[in-house]
């Protein structure tokens, strides 16, 4: 599994200079404007920019043909791309985590830096927990459509209720216990919601990697 972890890094390793750039780009806005929203930009665009090209490359290289006839099994090859997740994400949390600190303002608490980060940063593994069962199933290009439209029709919704002016009490909702709770401990729950969606994830991809033909 080492050596199919070390391909990829192999295969992306332009796209790296890009996303270091990017990155670079975005946390000197974040220091400039002492504001760790572009912080958030930085965990998405790693998520996007490093993990989903490596299937566009191995789509194009017919890897995937390749790799049947290599003495790996095809749990090995699905767990390698899993577990590249966790590392690329496990590296941009520790990165941001300090330069946060750095950035955030004297009235900003800790624990709430680091509530953001760690949400956007699990939003980040749910949309690719989402995306690599599609991926397997369809390839590349048709998962970035799929993606896309499930992207797309949430945001239709929210703006077709706004449109119709639906009545929402949203300080009521803010207010209430619950909502209370989720936002005092969404470190906790965030990652807890990530790590499910991705073993759940996983265990579809694996499925799917097991019933294909190539």
């Amino acid at each position: 599994m080492l050596g199919l972890m070390i391909k990829d890094v192999y295969t992306i390793k332009r796209q790296f200079k890009i996303v270091v750039l990017m990155s670079i780009f975005y946390i000197g806005f974040s220091i400039l404007d002492n504001n760790i929203g572009f912080l958030s930009f930085v965990a998405l665009f790693a998520n996007i920019g490093l993990i989903l090209p490596i299937f566009s490359y191995d789509e194009k290289g017919q890897w995937d043909k390749y790799a049947r006839i290599l003495p790996v099994s095809y749990e090995k090859m699905v767990l390698s791309r899993y577990v590249e997740v966790l590392i690329v994400n496990g590296v941009m949390l520790a990165i941001l985590i300090p330069i946060s600190l750095f950035v955030k303002k004297p009235e900003e608490e800790f624990l709430e830096i680091l509530s953001i980060l760690v949400a956007v940063i699990s939003i980040g593994v749910l949309l690719i927990s989402i995306m690599f069962p599609i991926i397997y199933k369809k390839g590349i290009e048709k998962a970035r459509i799929m993606i896309f439209v499930v992207i797309l029709v949430p945001t239709c919704l929210i703006a077709t209720l706004a449109k119709w002016n639906i009545n929402i009490d949203l300080h009521q909702i803010l207010v209430s216990p619950v909502v209370g709770f989720i936002s005092y401990h969404l470190y906790i729950i965030c990652p807890l919601i990530a790590a499910v969606s991705l073993a759940l994830s996983y265990q579809i991809s694996k499925s799917i990697v097991a019933k294909k033909e190539y």
